[in-house]
Protein backbone atom coordinates (compact mmCIF):
# COMPACT_ATOMS: atom_id res chain seq x y z
CA UNK A 1 0.00 0.00 0.00
CA UNK A 2 2.75 2.67 1.07
CA UNK A 3 4.57 1.40 -2.57
CA UNK A 4 1.40 2.71 -4.08
CA UNK A 5 1.21 6.01 -2.32
CA UNK A 6 4.71 6.83 -3.29
CA UNK A 7 4.17 5.74 -6.77
CA UNK A 8 0.52 7.80 -7.27
CA UNK A 9 2.82 11.04 -5.55
CA UNK A 10 5.76 10.28 -7.82
CA UNK A 11 3.52 10.09 -11.00
CA UNK A 12 1.68 13.33 -10.06
CA UNK A 13 4.87 15.07 -9.36
CA UNK A 14 6.06 13.71 -12.97
CA UNK A 15 2.32 14.98 -14.14
CA UNK A 16 3.57 18.54 -13.05
CA UNK A 17 6.89 18.68 -14.02
CA UNK A 18 5.30 17.94 -17.57
CA UNK A 19 3.11 20.36 -17.13
CA UNK A 20 5.82 22.82 -16.26
CA UNK A 21 7.75 21.76 -18.82
CA UNK A 22 5.12 22.26 -21.63
CA UNK A 23 3.15 25.34 -20.17
CA UNK A 24 5.49 27.41 -18.37
CA UNK A 25 9.25 27.32 -19.80
CA UNK A 26 8.22 28.47 -23.36
CA UNK A 27 6.30 31.40 -21.72
CA UNK A 28 9.22 32.34 -20.11
CA UNK A 29 11.51 31.89 -22.72
CA UNK A 30 9.08 34.13 -24.55
CA UNK A 31 8.86 36.88 -21.72
CA UNK A 32 13.15 36.65 -21.54
CA UNK A 33 13.32 37.74 -25.31
CA UNK A 34 10.54 40.68 -25.16
CA UNK A 35 12.52 41.92 -22.07
CA UNK A 36 15.82 41.63 -23.95
CA UNK A 37 14.50 43.48 -26.69
CA UNK A 38 12.87 45.97 -24.15
CA UNK A 39 16.40 46.40 -23.13
CA UNK A 40 18.24 47.12 -26.29
CA UNK A 41 15.65 49.48 -27.76
CA UNK A 42 16.43 51.35 -24.20
CA UNK A 43 19.88 51.21 -24.30
CA UNK A 44 19.89 52.41 -28.40
CA UNK A 45 17.92 55.28 -27.37
CA UNK A 46 20.11 56.06 -24.28
CA UNK A 47 23.49 55.67 -26.43
CA UNK A 48 21.88 57.79 -29.38
CA UNK A 49 21.08 60.85 -26.28
CA UNK A 50 24.95 60.18 -25.20
CA UNK A 51 25.63 60.73 -28.56
CA UNK A 52 24.45 63.70 -29.33
CA UNK A 53 25.38 64.95 -26.04
CA UNK A 54 29.04 64.26 -27.26
CA UNK A 55 28.72 65.56 -30.33
CA UNK A 56 26.95 69.08 -29.01
CA UNK A 57 29.81 69.36 -26.44
CA UNK A 58 32.65 68.67 -29.36
CA UNK A 59 30.77 70.79 -31.18
CA UNK A 60 30.83 73.81 -28.76
CA UNK A 61 34.50 73.00 -27.82
CA UNK A 62 35.01 73.45 -31.64
CA UNK A 63 33.54 77.14 -31.29
CA UNK A 64 35.07 78.36 -27.99
CA UNK A 65 38.94 76.92 -30.09
CA UNK A 66 37.65 79.02 -32.97
CA UNK A 67 36.93 81.94 -30.81
CA UNK A 68 40.05 81.47 -28.50
CA UNK A 69 42.32 81.47 -32.03
CA UNK A 70 40.51 84.94 -33.51
CA UNK A 71 41.11 86.61 -30.35
CA UNK A 72 44.65 85.47 -30.31
CA UNK A 73 45.39 86.22 -34.05
CA UNK A 74 43.36 89.66 -33.32
CA UNK A 75 46.06 90.19 -30.63
CA UNK A 76 48.80 89.48 -32.67
CA UNK A 77 48.18 91.41 -35.54
CA UNK A 78 47.49 94.34 -33.21
CA UNK A 79 50.50 94.23 -31.49
CA UNK A 80 52.09 94.06 -34.85
CA UNK A 81 50.53 97.42 -35.81
CA UNK A 82 51.86 99.80 -33.27
CA UNK A 83 53.73 99.60 -29.84
CA UNK A 84 51.83 100.18 -26.98
CA UNK A 85 52.92 101.34 -23.61
CA UNK A 86 53.55 98.74 -20.59
CA UNK A 87 49.97 100.29 -18.89
CA UNK A 88 47.85 99.43 -21.96
CA UNK A 89 49.51 96.03 -22.93
CA UNK A 90 49.33 95.06 -19.33
CA UNK A 91 45.67 96.08 -19.48
CA UNK A 92 45.18 93.99 -22.66
CA UNK A 93 46.49 91.10 -21.07
CA UNK A 94 44.40 91.29 -18.08
CA UNK A 95 41.12 91.62 -20.21
CA UNK A 96 42.36 88.54 -22.42
CA UNK A 97 42.88 86.61 -18.77
CA UNK A 98 39.24 87.76 -17.68
CA UNK A 99 38.30 86.76 -21.18
CA UNK A 100 39.99 83.41 -20.83
CA UNK A 101 38.63 82.79 -17.33
CA UNK A 102 34.87 83.83 -18.58
CA UNK A 103 35.19 80.95 -21.16
CA UNK A 104 36.53 78.59 -18.84
CA UNK A 105 33.82 78.98 -16.32
CA UNK A 106 30.97 78.74 -19.27
CA UNK A 107 32.66 75.76 -20.42
CA UNK A 108 32.39 74.16 -16.95
CA UNK A 109 29.14 75.15 -16.78
CA UNK A 110 28.40 73.58 -19.93
CA UNK A 111 30.18 70.42 -18.91
CA UNK A 112 28.21 69.98 -15.73
CA UNK A 113 24.96 70.38 -17.51
CA UNK A 114 25.75 68.08 -19.89
CA UNK A 115 26.87 65.36 -17.32
CA UNK A 116 24.35 65.62 -15.49
CA UNK A 117 22.28 65.44 -18.00
CA UNK A 118 23.65 61.94 -18.71
CA UNK A 119 23.34 61.16 -15.36
CA UNK A 120 19.69 61.66 -15.11
CA UNK A 121 19.12 59.82 -18.90
CA UNK A 122 21.17 56.75 -17.55
CA UNK A 123 19.34 57.13 -14.06
CA UNK A 124 15.77 57.20 -16.46
CA UNK A 125 17.66 54.30 -18.52
CA UNK A 126 18.37 51.58 -15.24
CA UNK A 127 14.52 52.55 -13.89
CA UNK A 128 13.19 51.55 -17.26
CA UNK A 129 15.10 48.50 -17.56
CA UNK A 130 14.38 47.67 -13.53
CA UNK A 131 10.92 47.82 -13.89
CA UNK A 132 10.71 45.82 -17.71
CA UNK A 133 12.75 42.90 -15.22
CA UNK A 134 10.33 43.55 -12.35
CA UNK A 135 6.97 43.60 -13.98
CA UNK A 136 4.76 46.44 -13.53
CA UNK A 137 5.49 46.94 -9.88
Amino acid sequence: YQMDVYEARVAHLDRNIATINHEVRPELRLETIKADQREGAVFRKFKAIAGDALASHAEENAIRVAKLELLRRDKEEKAEEKPKDAEAILADIRALRQLLEDEREERQRADEKILATIVETRKAWQKIVLESLGGNE
